[in-house]
């Protein structure tokens, strides 16, 4: 048996090696950064090589409502005038929905000093852009040195703005996609997204008082512990999915109307991550919040009583599902005002081939975020098995803890919010 076990870890042991080793070979070296032509809102057309052993170049990934996108506009701008003889500065908006005039009235508004354009190029794809906002710094040589999403401080942008320039700065590889490997790619950045991963404790933490709830009731005897963390991380990924379709649709069926009101969906999910937060510190019971999305539950089930799941005493299963769906969509509503614009910058740059090839990048979408959500899940599943069943009466502090959670996640959400447009 040990020989066995011995074997089993050599062999995983060689395969990562050998995996590691061609994904080294594989990757992409540093080479020029992807060249483009585009005008900016004045009319004036901007090609990035002939930057090239001139100037060093800053892309900066946005779109107009975005609250990070506005925070790292005031950093820029905070630094902009040390530099401004030594670097050129774009800022690029995917949305589509985002016009031209609207882009001069945005940069009348704020008082943007540098080039403001719409992306008519696919620099979205062809600089691998997954969240919002993104910089991109290009040495004066031509290679890209920099690439992250979020927003740099000043600070920061500082001594990335020097090392471009002195040409100390290493450079790094850009990625190329399709339109389908972007749909991946924005796929798993909306999960891991700034506006919605600091919510993944709090799922961690609620997940976990659910499994112990579920754990002492008869759910336990006809669901397997790994199986039913398979159904958990499904049921909070149906609950993403279900926000970006709806996100989806109507922001194409609208179009800007909608699109700048996107962002209020951060402080909104935060006040009521708050609330609930709150609920949870307290004795009082929020099953009846849960009831519309055990109704939907139960519409997927032959129960004769669909009232049944109305309270933790007669059936826990669905009300561990509904919390889990309903959490999901929180998650969901929290990363589109990060990732929904370039969702639907990658949904309506695949309709320009086919209605397939939209339905297809759609697809791609969701369905990665609703596997990484799946796949935690199991993990976390797995790694917890001895911890939860040492934990089973500490129940009512796991619920604490994840009020506790939801209550920090929800200021966060909320102060992002207020940092933004201060």
């Amino acid at each position: 048996m040990r020989k066995r076990t011995a074997g089993v870890i050599i062999s995983i042991i060689v395969i990562v090696v050998v995996v590691c080793l061609v994904a080294v070979y594989l990757w992409p070296k540093p080479a020029y950064a992807p060249d483009f032509r585009i005008r900016d809102i004045d009319g004036n057309e901007i090609t990035l090589s002939s930057y090239r052993g001139k100037s060093v170049v800053v892309l900066d990934f946005m779109y107009i409502d975005c609250p990070g996108c506005e925070i790292l506009r005031k950093n820029l701008d905070q630094v902009y005038p040390e530099f401004k003889d030594r670097i050129v500065i774009i800022s690029i908006d995917v949305l589509p929905q985002d016009s031209e005039d609207e882009l001069r009235a945005y940069r009348n508004e704020t008082g943007i000093k540098w080039y403001v354009a719409r992306d008519t190029d696919n620099l979205k794809q062809k600089y691998g852009i997954g969240s919002l906002p993104t910089l991109v710094i290009i040495d004066k040589n031509g290679y890209p040195v920099h690439s992250s999403a979020g927003e740099p401080p000043p600070d920061e942008l500082r001594s990335l703005f020097n090392k471009a320039i002195e040409g100390s700065a290493q450079a790094i590889p850009i990625m190329q996609m399709s339109i389908f490997a972007l749909a991946i790619f924005a796929g798993a950045a909306s999960f891991f997204s700034p506006c919605s991963f600091p919510m993944f404790p709090g799922y961690m933490t609620l997940y976990l008082g659910l499994e112990q709830e579920a754990s002492s009731s008869d759910m336990k005897k006809r669901t397997s512990y790994k199986l039913r963390a398979f159904y958990a991380g499904g049921a909070a990924s149906l609950g993403i999915i279900f926000v970006f379709l709806i996100v989806g649709g109507v922001i194409i069926l609208m179009g800007r109307a909608f699109a700048s009101n996107l962002p209020l969906l951060q402080p909104i999910v935060g006040v009521i991550l708050i609330a609930l937060g709150g609920l949870m510190l307290t004795n009082l019971s929020y099953w009846g919040l849960l009831r519309p999305f055990q109704k939907i539950g139960n519409l997927f089930r032959r129960e004769k009583k669909p009232d049944s799941a109305s309270s933790p005493s007669s059936s826990r299963s669905t009300g561990f599902y509904a919390k889990l769906f309903a959490y999901g969509i929180g998650y969901g509503a929290a990363s589109a005002g990060c990732v929904a614009p370039l969702f639907i910058a990658v949904i309506t740059g695949a309709l320009v081939g086919s209605l397939v090839d939209g339905i297809l990048a759609l697809l791609l979408y969701t369905m990665t975020a609703a596997l990484l959500m799946i796949s935690i899940s199991v993990i976390l599943a797995t790694a917890s098995r001895k911890v939860v069943d040492n934990m089973k009466k500490y129940t009512p502090l796991i619920k604490k803890i994840s009020g506790v959670v939801l209550i920090i996640v929800g200021i966060y959400l909320v102060a992002y919010f207020y940092l933004a447009w201060e």
